[in-house]
């Protein structure tokens, strides 16, 4: 073992390396590689690798934590052998692993073609309450936009059965409803089509942007209220409802609840009208978000 672990002066340490076939050997030189720090694991990224791939649990657990030692812009570069090891079939290969994805940086596990987030989602449904909330502490490293399409995924866990997935689940959607970039929509009133019931009209409801630009149009009944009416809008959208800031065109400058009927926040009606409906100005109000 001291002639396989005499870096840097022994040239042959590659070779030594990976032609050990002992495995309680590997395990030392895995232990003492780790110790060596980053430039002696960088060295043998390759090796490490393979290693990770062992059918020893044991030792593919070690090359994780090898990787670990490495610097996070280096690290980057291995992130797949990382990503593989989340899905191991051993809990402590795979909490080691998710665990080391949280030295990377926020921009590498939100790139979309690393597919993180997609991994970490799995693993919130793992039967293994550590493994689900590392995965959530994980999560946490995500930049905004990189956890909204998993929000749902994360909600679930809200109602976790283990108090700490619970409360690390709140902290995730806490963060993603502070950093989370607002969408404004602007909602107004296209037309009416009635019906026999008046209640029952359905609205047609055209959604631009700031610009000025027509995001979507929405077809919604008259009863239906504020929140149904964002549902709508982000499913069109397809973006988390707590993204989106809606703006309402109304002749009244109020802001109405959640719960408000959209026929409250569209059509002023007058109880002297018997029913008649009066159509708003281009004001705008905001409803909050909730």
């Amino acid at each position: 073992l001291s002639r396989v672990m005499a870096y840097p002066d022994d040239g042959k340490w590659h070779d030594n390396f990976v032609a050990c076939r002992d495995w309680q050997t590997r395990y030392e030189i895995l232990v003492q590689l780790r110790m060596k720090g980053p430039e002696a694991v960088a060295e043998q990224v390759e090796a490490l690798t393979g290693f990770a791939r062992s059918r020893f649990p044991y030792i593919r657990k070690l090359a994780v934590e090898a990787f670990a030692v490495l610097p996070p812009d280096e690290l980057a570069k291995h992130v797949d052998v990382i990503l593989e090891r989340c899905a191991d079939n051993d809990d402590d290969v795979c909490y080691e692993a998710v665990k080391t994805l949280q030295l990377l940086k926020p921009r590498v596990l939100s790139e979309p073609t690393k597919a993180v987030a997609k991994r970490l989602a799995s693993l919130l449904r793992d039967e293994d309450w550590n493994l689900r909330k590392a995965a959530l502490e994980t999560f946490s490293r995500l930049e905004p936009l990189g956890l909204a399409p998993h929000l749902e995924a994360i909600k679930a866990c809200c109602s976790d059965e283990v108090g700490q997935v619970r409360l690390r689940a709140k902290e995730v959607l806490n963060k993603l409803e502070q950093e989370l970039p607002r969408l404004v929509v602007t909602c107004s009133l296209n037309s009416l089509s009635p019906r026999e019931n008046r209640d029952e009209d359905d609205l047609l409801i055209t959604c631009t942007s700031m610009a000025g630009n027509t995001l979507t149009e929405v077809t919604l009944e008259s009863s239906e209220n504020i929140e149904g009416l964002r549902a709508k809008v982000a499913e069109e959208l397809k973006v988390p409802c707590m993204q989106l800031k809606l703006l309402m065109s109304s002749s009244d400058t109020f802001e109405p609840s959640g719960d408000s009927p959209l026929h409250a926040v569209f059509c002023c009606r007058s109880p002297s009208e018997s029913g008649s409906t009066r159509f708003p100005s281009d004001d705008s109000f905001e409803v909050p978000c909730v």
